[in-house]
């Protein structure tokens, strides 16, 4: 097979119900799409995953896994970019003439790794920007508003940071006045 004899679709797949992730919480997928081909059978050799901005700060991995998350095909740890490039070589990612459903996993960072609170709200969407097969050449897209699950990783509210073993109480000021020290 020559490179350009056939067409990788890439698609938006189901996207669940965003919400919030706590520092330290489990992996949670953040995106699903899913891929095609017109002919054939394309082994993905990379994808691109893009991130809303400055959210990757808050992760500490991100993965492309199989629809039911068992298979994990390529990682990356701490990413330091918004885009992130990754090369799947952990196991064969392929696509077929029958639909078949992927997932961006995130996991985001813990409490040690992030700011001091008060912290940041960060707003963590993502999608498959850019596919690589061996062959084909690619069409379709994995974004759009009313697809992409918004997760938050809340690194900013005091009640988050009782999980680290700190335990924070909400005050009153005794007046408003100047204060110089506590």
């Amino acid at each position: 097979v020559s490179p350009g004899d056939k067409t990788i679709t890439l698609g938006t797949g189901t996207d669940g119900v965003g919400g919030t992730l706590l520092p330290g919480g489990t992996a949670t997928t953040s995106n699903t799409f899913t891929l095609t081909t017109d002919t054939g059978t394309d082994v993905i050799q990379s994808v691109t995953i893009t991130l809303s901005a400055s959210s990757s700060e808050a992760l500490s991995l991100i993965e492309i896994t199989n629809d039911a998350g068992s298979t994990v095909y390529g990682s990356q740890d701490n990413p330091t970019s918004d885009t992130i490039p990754i090369t799947l070589s952990t196991n064969t990612l392929t696509a077929t003439t029958a639909t078949t459903t992927y997932r961006i996993r995130i996991t985001p960072k813990s409490h040690v790794n992030m700011p001091l609170v008060p912290g940041s709200t960060y707003y963590v969407t993502s999608y498959i920007s850019n596919v690589r097969g061996t062959s084909g050449a690619v069409a379709g897209n994995d974004f759009g508003a009313s697809t992409t699950t918004i997760f938050v990783v809340d690194n900013k509210s005091t009640e988050n940071v009782s999980q680290a073993g700190i335990t924070w109480t909400s005050r009153t000021s005794a007046a408003d006045n100047f204060w110089y020290g506590v």
